[in-house]
Order: C-alpha cells, then sequence, then structure tokens
C-alpha cells in the first residue's frame, strides 16, 4: 500500500520543468522537479502557467515579464525568486499557487485560490507577518463547486499543503479572559478589571456555557443545526440528540474605560443565559474567548460542506500565530470517514479522512522516525471556528499548541490523531464540542480507525503529549485517552527514541501507543460536559513502574467525573469535582440521574490506581469501584497489595454513596482497598527503594523473558514486585508447551542486550553481570526513582567484544553523592542545549517531569534540551538523573532553570 505521505504527494507535485513564459528566462527548481518525478504528475498547482521571472511585487508586470496573473490563471514562483503578494480588494480568483521560492502576503491583502493549491515546496516559503511585523488579510479556498474527481481523485485540493517553510503572524490579540463572577441572564454589559491586549469595537466574543445539558433521546425533537449547516442528530440511539448548549456569542459595540483600569463591553445584544462559576467549589473559573484575528483563512463555500477548504502542514518549519481558521474542513465525523486510497468510486462529496481545518502532518522532528531534530511545529492564539470534523489535528507529529481556541467542533476539538505524537498542549480552550452519541471504544469505529467522533474537548490516541491548564466548556467528554486502534489503518508504533524514559520499553525499539504511561496531565478543568476525563486502554498491562498521575483535575457541571477502564498504574492527585447539580432539560427523573452519577470510576480490567486528596461533591455515587470481581480478581501475578487501589485524604460531600463496588455501597475500611483518610505515609511505608528477592541468571540459549522478582517499598507499604504471567491467562507455543500470555514487570532478552550496550558487564562473586536501571513510582505522591537490578551471565553466556568491561561490583557501595546543581538561564523563546553540571564521574541517565517542579516549558530526551512554554517567566525546574558507571546506582538531582525575558541577556 503506498504510504500516506506518498499518496498525498503524488497528485500534488509536477515532473513538468516550468514551462518559461515569454521571455522569462526562469525555471522551476531542477532538484525538486526531479525528485516529484518519483511520484507522479501532479494536477493541483502545476507549473506551465503564469510563472514569475523576477523578484518584486505581484501587482508590477514586469514581475510575470508584462502580465500580472488573473482570474483562472495557475500561478508558479520557482525557486530564488521572492514575490510579494499586495493586492486587498476585488483581488482575481486563482486556480493555484505553487510556490518553489518565496511569497510574502503583505499587509491587508486578500488572496483567493480556487479548486487547486496554495502549495508550498520544500525549497519555497510562505509569510503573512512576522512577530515584529504582523499583518492583517485574508486567505479564501474554493470556487463555490464541487472537485473534479479525474482532477484532484483523492480529494486534496481546495486549500494550503505546505512541505516548506511557513510563517503566519496576524496582530497580536489575547485568546480569551478567564471570568471568576457571574454575568447574569439579560445583561447587555461586561466588565473586566483590564482590557485584554487587540480586544475591540465590533469584535465577536463567545461566552462559555456554565450549565450542561444532557444529550436528548427522543429524535422527533426539534433538533439543533450545526454550524455547517447540517443536523447534529448523531445516531439514533437513546441520548443520542444534541440539544443546544448555553455557549453564545456577542458582538462588543462598545467599550468604555473607567478608573483603575477596568473596562466595561457594551453588547450588541443582551445575554440569554447566565454565566458563572460552580458556587461551592472554590476556584472554578470560565472563559470569554475571542472570535477574531487580523488575519483569517476562510473558505469561500463554507456552507456546503464538500467545498470547503482544508489546510496541512508537512514541513516542521511551522509558525502560526493569532490566525483565524473559519469555515474549514470538511471531513465530516458525523458520518464514517475513509483512507482516500482505499475508496473505489471516489466522488467529490466522499467523505475522506485527513482534511482538516489545521492538519500538522508528519511534521515536527520526530526522532528517528522521519531522521529529522526534534523540532515541534509552534500553533499558538488562533482560532478554530465551525468544523464539521476535528479542530487542530496533529498526526504523527511534534507539535507545541498553546493558547488556542476551537469553538463550534463536531467531533473532537484538539486530536493526536495516531498515537505517536510528541510535544505539548498548554492553556487551550475548547467551547461547544458535539459528537454521535456512542461509547468512544465503538468497536465499528476502533475497526475502521474513524475515532475522536464523540464529542470530546482532546483526544489523544497515544500518551506522550504533555498536557497543562487546558479547559473545555460544553462537551460530552472533556479529554480522552483512547489508544486503541488498527496498525493497518493509521494506528501508529511509538519509538523509543521519541520517549523521555526509553528505558521503560525494556530494549524494544518500538512498542503500542498504549505502553508508555501518560506523560503529562497538570491543571484541566471541564463544565457542562457529560464527563470530564476518561482512561482506556486494551488492558491494565504496563510492563514498567512509571505510574500515570493526573494532577489537579476540575470538573463541575458534570454527569460524571473521571473514569479509568482498562487500566493500570495511575496517580489521580488533588481531584476537585462537583456533579451538574440544577443541570436543564435533563432527560427522565433528574433525580434519578444523579443518584447514577459517578465521581471516580475505577473501571473494568483497572489494578492500582490512586486517588489522594482532592473533593468530590454531590454526585450518587462518589469512588465506584469495578473492578475487585473483574481482573484484579482474575490476575494472578501480582500480589493483592500491588494490585489492590488506594484511596487517601479524599472529602466526599454530599454524596450518597461515597464508596459503592457493583450496585452495593462498602466500608473503605474492609482491606479491599488501601485506604487512609489523610495523605500521611502509611504504616510500614518507607524510602523508595528495590530490593532483588534473586538474581536471575542468563544462559546462552535464552531468549525468553525472565520475571523481575523483587520487594518494592513506597509511601504505601512494602510488597512484592512482579510476576510471570497477567490476566492469569496461558497460551500454547508451537512445542506445546504453557507460556504466559504477555508479561508484566518482566525483563526480556532486548533488554539484556540494550544493558549490556548502556552499561556494560562486571565481576561479582567470582562471576559476570550485567545492571538494569528500573523506574520506580511511589504511590503516596508520583515521585519518581531509579533503581538498580544485577542480572547474572552464565559463563556460556557470550558478549560482543564492543561491551564496556568494569572492574568489581560493590553492592555496598553509596549511591552518587546528592548536590544542587547551579542554575542555566535561558531567553523566552528559545530552546537551549542542557549540559548538567553533576558530580565528577556521575554521567546523565534520563530525566523526569512533574511533581518536581513547575515544568512550565518542554524537556526532551538525548540530547537534554529545554524549551520554556510561550509566555512564560521566571524559576522553572525538572529532574536529571546521575549515574555512577562504577556502581549502578543512581541519583535524582534537580536542574533549576531561569527563564528571562528575551530583552535580558543569556
Amino acid at each position: 500500500m503506498r504510504s500516506i505521505f506518498a499518496t498525498f504527494l503524488f497528485a500534488l507535485l509536477s515532473v513538468v520543468p516550468a514551462a518559461a513564459a515569454a521571455g522569462c528566462n526562469v525555471e522551476a527548481g531542477r532538484g525538486e522537479a526531479l525528485w516529484s518525478a518519483q511520484v507522479g504528475a501532479g494536477r493541483l498547482a502545476p507549473v506551465g502557467g503564469v510563472t514569475a521571472c523576477r523578484s518584486g511585487a505581484w501587482s508590477d508586470p514586469a514581475t510575470w515579464d508584462g502580465k500580472a496573473p488573473q482570474a483562472g490563471d495557475s500561478v508558479h514562483i520557482p525557486e530564488g525568486i521572492a514575490v510579494t503578494y499586495d493586492l486587498k480588494a476585488d483581488a482575481p480568483l486563482l486556480d493555484s499557487v505553487r510556490v518553489d521560492g518565496d511569497l510574502t502576503l503583505a499587509d491587508g491583502f486578500d488572496l483567493r485560490v480556487g479548486q487547486g493549491l496554495l502549495l508550498i515546496l520544500k525549497s519555497g516559503s510562505l509569510t503573512a507577518g512576522t512577530e515584529t511585523a504582523p499583518v492583517s488579510g485574508r486567505i479564501a479556498f474554493g470556487a463555490g463547486a464541487d472537485i473534479d474527481v479525474a482532477r484532484d481523485p483523492h480529494l486534496e485540493g481546495i486549500g494550503l499543503m505546505a512541505m516548506g517553510r511557513v510563517s503566519l503572524h496576524g496582530e497580536a490579540i489575547e485568546p480569551f479572559t478567564v471570568m471568576t463572577s457571574a454575568v447574569k441572564e439579560g445583561a447587555d454589559r461586561v466588565t473586566l478589571e483590564a482590557l485584554p491586549v487587540g480586544w475591540a469595537e465590533g469584535q465577536r466574543v463567545v461566552f462559555d456555557a456554565t450549565r450542561w445539558i444532557p444529550y436528548g433521546n427522543d429524535p422527533n425533537d426539534p433538533r439543533e443545526t450545526y454550524g455547517s449547516g447540517y443536523e447534529t442528530d448523531g445516531t439514533p440511539s437513546k441520548g443520542g440528540y444534541w440539544r443546544g448548549d448555553e455557549a453564545e456569542v456577542r458582538r462588543i459595540e462598545e467599550i468604555v474605560r473607567e478608573k483603575g483600569g477596568r473596562v466595561t463591553l457594551t453588547l450588541d445584544e443582551p445575554l440569554t443565559y447566565e454565566h458563572a462559576p460552580d458556587p461551592v467549589l472554590a476556584g472554578t473559573r470560565w472563559r470569554l474567548s475571542n472570535l477574531d484575528r487580523s488575519l483569517v483563512l476562510t473558505s469561500s463555500d463554507y456552507g456546503t460542506l464538500h467545498h470547503r477548504g482544508h489546510v496541512m502542514l508537512m514541513t516542521s518549519e511551522a509558525d502560526i500565530r493569532y490566525a483565524a481558521f473559519r469555515g474549514l474542513g470538511r471531513t465530516d465525523k458525523l458520518h464514517r470517514a475513509f483512507d482516500a486510497e482505499l475508496v473505489e468510486a471516489m466522488t467529490p462529496e466522499t467523505n475522506v479522512k485527513g482534511r482538516y481545518p489545521l492538519h500538522v502532518h508528519r511534521a515536527g522532528g520526530l526522532p528517528k522516525r522521519y531522521g529529522q531534530p526534534y523540532d515541534p511545529v509552534f500553533i499558538a492564539y488562533n482560532v478554530i471556528e465551525g468544523a464539521p470534523g476535528w479542530g487542530f489535528a496533529q498526526h504523527g507529529s511534534a507539535a507545541d499548541l498553546h493558547r488556542n481556541v476551537a469553538f463550534d467542533i463536531f467531533g473532537s476539538a484538539f486530536v493526536a490523531e495516531s498515537g505517536d505524537e510528541v510535544g505539548k498542549w498548554s492553556e487551550n480552550h475548547a467551547v461547544r464540542v458535539v459528537g454521535v452519541s456512542r461509547l468512544i471504544k465503538d468497536g465499528a469505529d476502533v475497526g475502521a480507525f474513524d475515532l475522536g467522533r464523540t464529542g470530546d474537548g482532546f483526544w489523544l490516541q497515544g500518551r506522550m503529549v504533555r498536557m497543562r491548564d487546558n479547559s473545555v466548556s460544553s462537551c460530552q467528554h472533556g479529554a480522552v485517552w483512547m489508544p486503541r486502534g488498527e496498525y493497518k489503518k493509521g494506528l501508529a508504533r511509538v519509538d523509543a527514541t521519541s520517549l523521555l524514559q526509553p528505558a521503560s520499553f525494556r530494549g524494544r525499539n518500538k512498542a503500542a501507543p498504549n505502553d508508555p504511561h501518560i506523560l503529562q496531565l497538570d491543571g484541566f478543568e471541564a463544565y457542562a460536559c457529560r464527563e470530564a476525563i476518561e482512561v482506556h486502554k486494551e488492558n491494565a498491562l504496563q510492563n514498567h513502574d512509571l505510574h500515570s498521575v493526573l494532577r489537579d483535575v476540575v470538573g463541575w457541571q458534570v454527569g460524571d467525573g473521571i473514569a479509568l477502564q482498562y487500566t493500570g498504574n495511575y496517580e489521580v492527585v488533588n481531584p476537585r469535582l462537583r456533579y451538574a447539580v440544577g443541570a436543564k432539560n435533563v432527560v427522565g427523573s433528574a433525580q434519578n440521574k444523579q443518584k447514577r452519577s459517578i465521581g471516580i470510576l475505577f473501571g473494568k480490567n483497572s489494578i492500582g490506581l490512586t486517588l489522594l486528596g482532592g473533593e468530590v461533591h454531590d454526585f450518587g455515587n462518589g469512588l465506584h469501584d469495578m473492578s475487585i470481581n473483574d481482573f484484579a480478581g482474575k490476575d494472578k501475578t501480582r500480589t493483592e497489595d500491588e494490585k489492590r487501589h488506594a484511596v487517601l485524604g479524599t472529602q466526599f460531600v454530599d454524596v450518597d454513596r461515597p464508596f459503592v463496588r457493583g450496585k452495593k455501597a462498602f466500608d473503605p475500611k474492609d482491606g479491599s482497598l488501601i485506604y487512609s483518610e489523610t495523605l500521611d505515609p502509611l504504616p510500614g511505608a518507607g524510602a523508595l527503594a528495590l530490593t532483588q528477592d534473586e538474581v536471575p541468571v542468563w544462559h546462552r540459549k535464552d531468549r525468553k523473558t525472565v520475571p523481575l522478582r523483587a520487594e518494592k517499598t513506597d509511601g504505601l507499604g512494602t510488597y512484592a514486585y512482579g510476576s510471570p504471567a497477567i490476566y492469569g491467562m496461558w497460551a500454547t507455543n508451537a512445542k506445546g508447551e504453557n507460556v504466559p500470555w504477555s508479561l508484566d514487570h518482566a525483563v526480556t532478552n532486548q533488554s539484556l542486550r540494550l544493558a549490556l550496550d548502556r552499561y556494560g558487564v562486571y565481576e561479582l562473586d567470582g562471576g559476570r553481570v550485567t545492571l538494569w536501571s528500573e523506574w520506580l513510582t511511589n504511590r503516596l505522591n508520583g515521585e519518581r526513582e531509579k533503581a538498580r537490578v544485577v542480572f547474572r551471565l552464565a559463563d556460556d553466556y557470550q558478549i560482543k567484544d564492543k561491551v564496556v568491561r568494569h572492574g568489581a561490583l560493590d553492592l555496598a557501595a553509596p549511591p552518587p553523592p546528592r548536590k544542587a546543581l547551579p542554575a542555566i538561564r535561558v531567553v523566552s523563546g528559545q530552546t537551549l542545549t542542557v549540559r548538567p553540571s553533576l558530580p565528577e564521574g556521575v554521567e546523565p541517565d534520563g530525566i523526569d517531569i512533574a511533581p518536581y517542579g513547575t515544568v512550565s516549558g518542554g524537556v526532551y530526551g538525548e540530547p537534554i534540551l529545554y524549551r520554556p512554554d510561550p509566555d512564560f517567566t521566571g524559576e522553572d525546574s525538572f529532574p536529571i538523573y546521575g549515574r555512577d558507571p562504577a556502581t549502578g546506582l543512581t541519583t535524582r538531582y534537580i536542574q533549576r532553570v531561569e527563564v528571562v525575558p528575551a530583552a535580558s541577556p543569556a
């Protein structure tokens, strides 16, 4: 099967050198043309039309050897030529624009591209403003006509596709302001403490919904119409009909400045609903978001779904800020979407995947997989409004998304699509995300790898995108982690070089997207939603002790709180959850709906889940444990203490049944949970450590996985760590032998080879040993350490010459000394290569993130890179682990970072 990347290129690129216009002594970049010849002839942005002869203004006929482009023309800017587009109102509707050189859009521009593409090739660039010189303007895609399938057999046209550098910078504007007080129903004025940057009269703002309206169950009810003009009737199942929400759009008619910096915004019409934080949970907030930007990308006919344009970035050199993507995207998540290359009879209305409003496609320098250095695409302060299938889509890419707004989206607003995405999403906000009413793990959707359809603010197919301080109003699910799917349909395997802690793969180069832990979730707020957080895996197998830490999740006006199913090894730290008391238009009995609601769900096939602190209000059921007679009961591989869930210091307020198992309430002190009313260490607890029960011996003939049997101590106690089989299931191998179905806390032959290559071989008690660094997590607080594990090599085990030979291993030697690392300084907006000042003889042996510091930046693997979050200045920190090669012992050091404004010296 042709790769998706090659499929995209197939119809885009020309094999023909640029035909010179009369008197033009230029041609296409030969290298680009030859490369294009490998994949096929292009039709969507051809050469041979109107060609720029020299650098200059678009409006200057001399740039084009006498005649500027006219309506219907295909335009080509060859490599080495720079053209400034300076047309404004009444610009001609072009067919396509191919850029091998440089295209700059001047302030106030109006560019219209029809059924072809605005195509930026590898040697080319598109610039519409810079950070220091932002612009206003509009790019409109499409001609209001059906796609010609003969010309465009994969429906890739109508839009922007970029493989070269893209810089889009509108005028600075604060995407949203955080509101901590109520604005009453009928109000036509809003007072703010200060005027947000860039806000002006005439702009549109959206008021968050702050009250949940459940989906309906009567298909004969009047149905709300969606922004793109079709009915959002979902599927004909109970609860399957969206019945609107209380998000409201208004225009700012007047801004009045008052004493002390306060401002009053006068609206074009009074508000229909009240918008207010939760009256019980302290510190809850809602957002007032601005929908306007000076730089707009849109569709000429966005009322007709299959006439819409799309934007696809296949370049690491993309920096997009302060732009509005309005009426873009034609992939429709209401109906089944298909891979274009698998469609046998394409029509203009075929619903193909991948045509989203803003799609970062296999870009940003994922390590090793694409042979690129880590260089994430940067997407910040933008808004996507009105999309039929997804908003911001990140696919197999490294990207940083910061303070973006998605409004009126069907399916999911922010999507990590294939499971191998890396980067960071920080302070993004979604408003009104509608979806079909079905399980997030619906079998048909999983089989078709057509997911993220269920009204989700944030949908993550993998677990390596870091999440900090994101929020959503009016949705079905606030955030979803659901790493299921078909590899042949698009689910990707994760490369170990993409991980912060590659040792967690135990020597494997690649693994499934559900094998890593969730790298970071710090601060998340969902309101007016059916559910705040949901996590699904295929099973609870993790095969390492790096736990997922979900910290400071806030959910209010929600039907349910946090659900963890088919998964294991989590710390849920300080959740603050409250049921949607007073929810509007509840189907059936409001009392019964509240009675069935769940604050925290420890679901089927789950083990080792820990709830630490926080408060749960007004749900019918506080903690619902569904696992005790399911997975945990069948699991014969872990001790009771290891697989048991734990609850410490959590307050349940006005909850009918704080602890429920099955249909019955239970006493958390009955021994089925590890339970305490406080967050103090439990009896028998101690410092995080691992003690081996036995030292496995590896023979030359060994090709199997050997269990790591040890004893782990943490803040909840001491228990046996590791065992050969999980699920208590056994399979028969080719020899007819019973073998474990899968393994947990086990070390493979691949792990052993990695240990030898990385750590070498030592002498111990007259024999040879190698070492393994095992990550450990303290269930009391989520903190991590690395422990030394010893494996003995049998006399017949052959070791390669390149393996480092150490001397005798002293098991009683102390770990490397602790010391305060000197702070490093980095300029805001820059990436710094970190060379830590570890004690002499100590080598770096991994990095980590929270809970050791604020981690207001991105931290990445080898070499160690630190990149501060946008807008952040001040102190940050993250841990670096240092290892003594003589002993194999590791110590955690805290690396402090001082982020200074760009004007300060580094």
